[in-house]
């Protein structure tokens, strides 16, 4: 499976990544939705000198190498936040290429809509 696609998707029930707070994460979009909003007690039970739980699971589910050794080196939200957000961005961008800009995209841009 290409990785870039595993990222942007939803993974299997019993891949699911769950919060001490209860809340469930099936993809990177909504580990990135909880790190922004996240209070700093539920974080550090799950990112403290002793483990990341994040890149455990970034590398073991999602199978993102580089990712999973980027985020192991960070113990802070907002930087882990920042490079999961980039890798994102990166793997939308790569989603998109795939297809190109659709066909129809060019002629909605060209038409004026009249009420």
């Amino acid at each position: 499976m290409d990785g870039n696609i595993k990222v942007l998707n939803n993974i299997k029930p019993e891949e699911y990544f769950y919060l001490k707070n209860g809340r469930i994460l099936k993809n990177l979009y909504e580990l990135t939705n909880s790190l922004a909003s996240m209070d700093d007690e539920i974080f550090r039970f799950h990112v403290n000198n002793e483990k990341n739980d994040f890149s455990e699971w970034i590398r073991h589910v999602l199978k993102d190498e580089e990712l999973a050794n980027q985020v192991s080196r960070l113990r802070n939200r907002k930087a882990i936040l920042r490079k999961i957000s980039k890798r994102l961005l990166i793997s939308g961008k790569k989603k998109k290429s795939a297809f190109e800009k659709p066909f129809f995209l060019g002629k909605l841009k060209r038409q004026k809509i009249s009420r």
